[in-house]
């Protein structure tokens, strides 16, 4: 019954004339609707404003998390892993064995190969060296003959050869005579020392007197 009252009211004849004309209404619709447009831009350019400035925090704050890993991570590997590796490898790795026979030949290579390098002009590797070494000591070693028994070299071979068929020229009553002769050279010899002896005695004596 109240809501029929109030309704009644409302559209009285003299409330009728009291509302405004429909021209008027559109005009207020449409100032109405630019002050909310406005409102509405300036609610999502502060919002705008508010994401960018808020995305930029983020990238700075990703950004100084990275960082700040990468200089907890560097502090970790000098002071933690590096000394920690190193006893490791200091309890595992065991020094080189020095051989001093392995050095000295290395040494002596290298004068062999600087002496043929100044010879040639040439630097040769160890194959190099050895395969002259080997072919020199081919051309200066004797060739040998094979016998029942041992090894002989040939020059060897030849001149014992030689000196057989000398001894075998001469008969052995020409080898006694030349021992006779000999030992008549040996004896005249020792006579002629005594006579000198005895000479060289006398006069001392003589001088004395």
């Amino acid at each position: 019954a109240t809501k029929t009252s109030s309704y009644d009211e409302h559209f009285r004849p003299e409330k009728l004339r009291e509302w405004p004309e429909p021209e008027s209404v559109s005009l207020m619709e449409v100032l109405a609707r630019e002050d909310i447009d406005e409102a509405v831009r300036a609610i999502l350019f502060r919002e705008n404003s508010v994401v960018k400035r808020l995305d930029t925090y983020f990238h700075h704050l990703d950004t100084f998390k990275e960082r700040r890993k990468e200089m907890l991570h560097k502090k970790w590997v000098e002071n933690v892993a590096e000394p920690l590796q190193q006893r490791i490898m200091e309890k595992v790795t065991v020094p080189p064995f020095v051989d001093p026979l392995f050095q000295r030949q290395q040494e002596v290579d290298e004068e062999k190969r600087t002496g043929l390098q100044c010879e040639t002009g040439k630097r040769c590797s160890i194959k190099e060296i050895k395969e002259i070494e080997k072919a020199r000591l081919h051309a200066s070693s004797p060739y040998f003959t094979f016998t029942s028994h041992h090894v002989i070299p040939k020059e060897w071979h030849k001149a014992s050869v030689r000196a057989r068929s000398k001894t075998y020229k001469y008969s052995p009553e020409k080898l006694i005579c030349a021992d006779k002769k000999q030992k008549r050279k040996e004896k005249k010899t020792t006579d002629l020392s005594q006579a000198a002896f005895e000479r060289q005695f006398l006069s001392s004596k003589l001088s004395r007197k």
